[in-house]
């Protein structure tokens, strides 16, 4: 995310206590950075890649790269090698995508749209409820013809669960 910080960590075990580890970005393979692991003296090149990560770049004793206040523009691939082998230990694609200017909005719009779940719901436990305890119209055979159409409309109501006269 924009405006944060960004450590990237190269494979410790294949570097040598002599080595130098270098550090290139982008498909043009930029030389942005380095340090030599025997006297722990890091290197950045400002002026590389336009300038991009000027005061932004930080090096330790292993080699890991640290990018702070990380911009979109830092997104791309990033190369640790040693000055013994010009093959990449490792080759990492960074990807920055920008900051959530909007959290505010963002917050207002998700409270109204759990609101109208909330409403819909609400909506729902009521229709049910007053659907089940509407009468319901009971089929009862005829017995002369035994056809589903009933002698008579008979109305059944629902008895509750708990009937205080019932037990009395």
């Amino acid at each position: 995310m924009e405006g944060e910080s960004v450590t990237i960590q190269p494979n410790v075990t294949k570097i040598q206590k002599d080595d130098q580890i270098r550090w290139n970005f982008g498909h043009k393979d930029i030389l942005i950075a380095q340090i030599n692991r025997q006297d722990n003296n890091p290197i950045f090149y400002n002026e590389s890649a336009d300038g991009r990560f000027r005061g932004r770049l930080e090096l330790d004793q292993n080699g890991s790269l640290t990018i702070t206040n990380i911009r979109t523009t830092d997104s791309g691939l990033y190369q640790v090698k040693t000055t013994k082998s010009e093959t990449p230990l490792n080759i990492f694609n960074l990807i920055v995508c920008e900051s959530r200017c909007c959290g505010f909005t963002e917050a207002v719009i998700r409270l109204a749209l759990s609101s109208l779940v909330g409403v819909a719901a609400v909506g729902v436990l009521i229709y049910e409820y007053r659907t089940r305890n509407l009468p319901r119209l009971k089929t009862v055979k005829n017995a002369a013809t035994n056809t589903d159409r009933p002698d008579e409309d008979v109305r059944e109501c629902l008895v509750p669960l708990y009937d205080k006269n019932s037990f009395e």
